[in-house]
């Protein structure tokens, strides 16, 4: 697998990491210059400090995470890493895990983790955090598919998103100013929206 990086200035798209494995997820630290990515074939996360000046120069990156500074973030307890979100605010790193059916949170500083959320997933997909609202979304694309909120801290759980509105809910983004989620549906090839409430789908 490739990560690529894409320059919205000349259009050009240039190798940037190579992943023996399935890379599927990803996500930048802001804070500390830091890209983190899942591996549903090594069933790992893992990350590598490129720096925030040097995003642009992906020959130097190219080289730099080629040397082995690529580092296993977690190998453990890790199924099907489906999806992953960085809080570059409170240093967290969030994921979601399709094989085990959780969502799970650590700690970037400290590496303890825990899970939030065992109870009532099917397939958790996609995931995306507001560090300044203090929320975590996520998709579920099994039986009953849904998009749901809860706090970063596990409380308030809640579904926003479910029934005809959504089908196969896969890619999640947020709109941190308007205060809307994003989503891609894979069955109906389509992008919808809704604010953090669930409500004006669009």
């Amino acid at each position: 697998a490739t990560i690529r990086q894409f320059d919205l200035v000349t259009n050009v798209h240039v190798p940037l990491i190579q992943s023996p494995g399935s890379a599927v997820a990803m996500d930048f630290h802001l804070d500390n210059g830091t890209l983190v990515w899942s591996d549903i074939a090594l069933q790992k996360i893992l990350m590598c400090k490129i720096g925030n000046d040097s995003v642009h120069h992906h020959l130097a990156v190219r080289e730099k995470c080629a040397e082995g500074e690529q580092s296993v973030l977690l190998d453990s307890n890790v199924h099907t890493p489906d999806g992953l979100a960085v809080d570059w605010v409170h240093n967290l790193l969030f994921w979601t895990d399709g094989g085990l059916d959780q969502v799970n949170v650590m700690d970037l500083e400290t590496r303890r983790k825990r899970t939030l959320f065992y109870d009532g997933l099917e397939e958790p997909r996609a995931i995306a955090v507001d560090p300044q609202m203090g929320l975590i979304f996520w998709t579920d694309w099994g039986k009953e598919a849904r998009i749901e909120r809860a706090g970063m801290d596990g409380q308030h759980r809640t579904v926003i998103v479910k029934g005809e509105r959504v089908k196969w809910p896969n890619g999640l983004a947020l709109d941190y100013i308007d205060k809307r989620v994003y989503w891609a549906d894979a069955k109906v090839k389509s992008i919808f929206s809704c604010d953090y409430w669930g409500r004006d789908v669009k």
